[in-house]
C-alpha cells in the first residue's frame, strides 16, 4: 500500500527481566506499513500501551495530518 499511514503494524514486548535506568521493562513498536519507519516507545507497565497508542494517533494527525486507517497487531 502506498498511502502513508493507512496500515500501521504493532508489537508488544515484555516483561524484561531487567528494567532500564528509567524503569521501563515492556516497550511497544509501531510501524508504517508505507515506508517502514519504526517508532518505539519504552513503558514501565503493559497498561501503558492504550495510552501510548492514543499518544502516537494524535502525533501522527499533528505531524503528517493524516490518520491511521487500520492497526495490525
Amino acid at each position: 500500500m502506498t498511502i502513508l499511514f493507512a496500515i500501521i503494524h504493532s508489537d508488544v514486548w515484555g516483561p524484561s527481566l531487567v528494567q532500564n535506568i528509567f524503569g521501563a521493562r515492556w516497550f511497544v513498536s509501531f510501524i508504517n506499513d508505507c515506508t517502514r519507519v519504526t517508532w518505539v516507545y519504552l513503558l514501565k507497565q503493559k497498561s501503558d500501551v492504550s495510552s501510548t497508542f492514543q499518544n502516537f494517533f494524535q502525533m501522527v494527525k499533528n505531524q503528517f495530518g493524516v490518520d491511521i486507517k487500520s492497526s495490525v497487531r
